[in-house]
């Protein structure tokens, strides 16, 4: 598969490369890398924009063709490729949907039986949240939950219909079970540690995140 010519030469470049963090104490790395929980997207989106690390899904239009996507990977994934690279010094390639998992058809109506492709399932679509209401009962709502769903179904690669998502969906409304780290606040609001200063604890860490980042040199273009 072709990656824009910039993530190719990243990977290439990474591949003569150590851990980046090596300096600090193992103590150190792990408050490091754990504390990357606390940053927001936009905090994420500086650091991965300026050292080359992909945000965007990819997807296979065409056969052996990747693209990338409007699609931004949930904070989560990002998040797990920021410390892969600040562990091992390489770029690791984005989340890709392989071809078999894009639509090429639309039809005119979305039932229980319709593939869940990528394409077809819209967030906020009118056809698409109709059919989901009906296969729930009016249960199913549009929000992070199904577009993380949707979004796995897609780069596993795992074909299935929008009866099975929906009771998917209903399934990890009902018993969440998976856990996000990446959720700062809900993760120590769990834990009884998130008392009336978390937001400025949040900025606190945050910031002596990025002062460490930054000490991080970006990769050379050339």
């Amino acid at each position: 598969m072709d990656l824009d010519p910039m993530l190719r030469f990243l990977k290439q470049q990474g591949s003569a490369l150590g851990s980046l963090i090596s300096h600090l104490t193992q103590t150190q790395q792990k408050e490091l890398l754990a504390d990357l929980n606390y940053l927001n997207m936009q905090e994420i989106k500086k650091f991965c924009r300026l050292h080359g690390l992909p945000l965007n899904i990819h997807a296979e239009y065409k056969k052996g063709e990747v693209q990338k996507t409007n699609e931004l990977d949930r904070k989560g994934v990002v998040l797990d490729r920021v410390r892969q690279y600040l562990k091992t010094g390489k770029v690791p390639g984005p989340s890709i949907i392989g071809h078999k998992m894009i639509a090429e058809k639309f039809p005119a109506k979305i039932d229980g039986k319709t593939p869940l492709l990528f394409g077809l399932y819209k967030n906020r679509d009118a056809k698409v949240l109709k059919a989901l209401q009906e296969i729930t009962n009016g249960k199913f709502r549009f929000g992070a939950l199904a577009q993380e769903l949707s979004r796995e179904i897609w780069i596993q690669g795992k074909k299935t219909n929008f009866a099975a998502f929906a009771k998917l969906w209903l399934q990890e409304m009902e018993n969440p079970e998976k856990v996000h780290p990446e959720w700062a606040f809900l993760t120590d609001l769990s834990a009884g540690t998130a008392g009336k200063d978390w937001k400025a604890v949040r900025i606190k860490k945050a910031k002596s995140v990025m002062a460490e980042l930054s000490k991080i040199p970006a990769p050379t273009k050339y």
